[in-house]
Parts: C-alpha cells; sequence; structure tokens
C-alpha cells in the first residue's frame, strides 16, 4: 500500500486512511497546516462540506508547523526543508517585529530561537491527531522528522544564541531583569535614577558595543511591562495587542540566574512563566 505520507503531499483522496474514512488533506500555504476534507463514503464524489461552507471548524486542521511543512516538502533533502523552514518563520517573525518600537535594541534572532521552539513543541503535540489516520510505522517516521527538527535547530541556532552570563545580555533582557529586581523592591528610589546606575553596575551596552542610555532601558522596560502584564485600556481592563504581545516565557527564564537571590523576584518569574504560556495561546487563536 502506499506511503500514505506522500499521499499527504499530493494531496490524494483516499478511503484507507488507520480510520476508514474517505478524505482529502489539502495544504493550506499561507498558514502551513493541511485541512482534513471528507467525503460522503455513499457518492466518494460529493464532499461532506461544500467549498463555499468550509471553516476550521467543519474542516478541521489535522497538522501544522514543521510536521505540515515536511510532508508538504515530502522527499527532498532533510537539511534543505528544516534550513527552508526555520528561515521562512524568522523571516515573518522579523516582518512583525522590526516595525515595532525598540525593535532595534532587541536581539530578534535571539528571541525569535526561544519562541520557536515553544511554538514547535505545541504544533508537534497539536499534531498528534495525525495519529487517527496514519499507521505506527508512518507516525514513527514523521515524529522522527520532528524530533530531528527540534535537535538540528538547537545546535545550530540554541547554543550559538545562548543567554549565557558569560556571552551577556541584550538591553530588552536587562530590562526584564530590572522590572523583576525593581518590582520586588531590591532596587529602590527614584526609578529613573535607579535606572541609570543599573546600567553602569551591570555595563549595559547596546549592539554596538556602547554603553546604553537610561532612556533607552526606560522604554524597553516600559515595553517589558507591558508584554509581561498586558497593557491598560481607558476602562482599566488589561489586554494584548499586537504591539505588546505576550511576552515569550523563555525570554524569563533566560535571565532567571541574575535574579535568583531574590526569592519574591524569582518566583514572581517563575509564576509569569506559566502563566504567559496560557496567554500566548489564548493571543494566538483570537489572532487566526
Amino acid at each position: 500500500m502506499k506511503n500514505k505520507l506522500n499521499i499527504i503531499k499530493n494531496e490524494a483522496i483516499i478511503d484507507y486512511w488507520k480510520n476508514g474514512e474517505s478524505a482529502q488533506m489539502l495544504y493550506d500555504g499561507a498558514n502551513n497546516w493541511y485541512q482534513l476534507l471528507r467525503l460522503n463514503k455513499k457518492n466518494d464524489t460529493k464532499w461532506v462540506v461544500s467549498p463555499a461552507k468550509r471553516t476550521t471548524t467543519n474542516c478541521p486542521i489535522i497538522v501544522k508547523g514543521i510536521m505540515a511543512f515536511v510532508l508538504r516538502n515530502y522527499g527532498r533533502s532533510e537539511k534543505e526543508i528544516f534550513d527552508e523552514y526555520y528561515s521562512r518563520c524568522l523571516l515573518e517573525y522579523k516582518q512583525i517585529e522590526t516595525i515595532k518600537p525598540g525593535s532595534s535594541l532587541r536581539d530578534l534572532d535571539k528571541e525569535f530561537y526561544a519562541l520557536h521552539i515553544n511554538n514547535e513543541n505545541d504544533n508537534i503535540k497539536f499534531s498528534e491527531k495525525l495519529n487517527t489516520y496514519l499507521n505506527e510505522k508512518e507516525m514513527a517516521e514523521i515524529n522522527g522528522y520532528a524530533k530531528s527538527y527540534l535537535e538540528y535547530i538547537e545546535s545550530i541556532h540554541g547554543l550559538k544564541k545562548s543567554h549565557s552570563a558569560e556571552a551577556g545580555l541584550s538591553v530588552s533582557d536587562w530590562s526584564i531583569v530590572f522590572y523583576y529586581l525593581y518590582s520586588a523592591g531590591e532596587i529602590e528610589g527614584v526609578k529613573i535614577k535607579e535606572i541609570e546606575k543599573f546600567i553602569d553596575t551591570n555595563n549595559i551596552t547596546n549592539p554596538k558595543g556602547k554603553r546604553t542610555t537610561t532612556n533607552s532601558l526606560k522604554k524597553e522596560e516600559n515595553i517589558t511591562r507591558n508584554r509581561i502584564n498586558g497593557k491598560l485600556n481607558k476602562y482599566g481592563e488589561t489586554n494584548w495587542s499586537d504591539k505588546y504581545p505576550p511576552l515569550p516565557p523563555d525570554r524569563i527564564k533566560n535571565i532567571l540566574p541574575y535574579i535568583k537571590a531574590n526569592k519574591t523576584a524569582l518566583q514572581t518569574a517563575q509564576d509569569d512563566i506559566d502563566r504567559l504560556k496560557f496567554e500566548i495561546e489564548q493571543h494566538r487563536e483570537s489572532h487566526h
């Protein structure tokens, strides 16, 4: 029997999926996912849902992320697929982030890697829906690609882009450190003066290697607060926006060594990591 990974790639209609359904998986290039389109088994030329009425509810997304991209490019070199997918996702991220205020002071490549790892782990878990349609051998193969992808990008981008103390933090990351220490009361006094002292104490430099300005760190700290807590609207409610999306939890994880001596700051940061995982998922769903 023909490998169903090729069948998904070619968007063929078959009636010998693992669960016996007669269906087609149709690729959406803009969103990089496959939707499941079911056929009436009594008349295999008639769709259960007509094209005009299709939604992601009645024609559910079945696989997305790296697994969808591998299926679409099945048969090509693994490295080519992985490099192309990572570059595509990074480009999409930068197209959104580079037009935001303060983006020139951020390490977008480093930010993206941390966020991408989280997103792809979620996508891989989501794509377990394929278990209903593929046999054990086919699932093992596609899961193998997913596992290999995470290991590959970690080896290429993870170590090189790590936030180790030796490598130093970006101005944006230092703003996260300041936010937690100031909120926990370890840093006290007039905020703008304390920011200036904080820059001097930690020798915080911008991407050009020059001492960052007080205003730059102050602006980044303001963005940090809004991305951790949500921005207050005119009704006093907190919400998220494209300008201030939830901060990726891995960005907070990376600065934990710098605040671990303060138990209050550390606990608050760990609580925010758990909360922001949920907030990111809700924000993502509301923007689809």
